[in-house]
């Protein structure tokens, strides 16, 4: 488990030294759901025009960090493992806070529970 706050270039080089074989990433994202809820999709590498890739590795060289970010330019860089799996929270606010919403906290445990069935999924079968 590693926090991957430092920028999306960064990111990539480390998926590049490690050559995971599963990659989980978990965050927030804005995108439209009600406040607090969890989503999980598997994401392929993207197929985006090679414009759209180097466009992504502009931005990601300024230290800027997303979970789609992360995404796009270890699509660019092949960095991207065979399976990837995401896990977001939709916030009730991207203003910066001390403390979570009521949405927001219990979305997070939600969102632990999930991630323990998967690793568990993952979890090579005992001999």
């Amino acid at each position: 488990m590693e926090d991957l706050f430092f920028g999306a270039l960064a990111v990539c080089q480390r998926l590049q030294d490690l050559h995971p074989d599963v990659l989980i990433l978990v965050g927030a994202a804005v995108r439209g759901l009600e406040p607090g809820q969890v989503v999980r999709r598997e994401v392929a590498p993207l197929e985006l025009p090679l414009g759209d890739l180097q466009h992504a590795v502009g931005e990601a060289a300024t230290g800027y960090v997303s979970i789609d970010l992360v995404l796009e330019v270890a699509t660019a860089f092949h960095a991207l493992p065979a399976r990837t799996i995401v896990f977001e929270i939709e916030p009730r606010t991207t203003t910066p806070a001390d403390i979570l919403s009521p949405e927001g906290d219990a979305a997070v445990s939600v969102a632990i529970d999930m991630i323990k069935l998967e690793l568990a999924a993952l979890a090579p079968a005992p001999r």
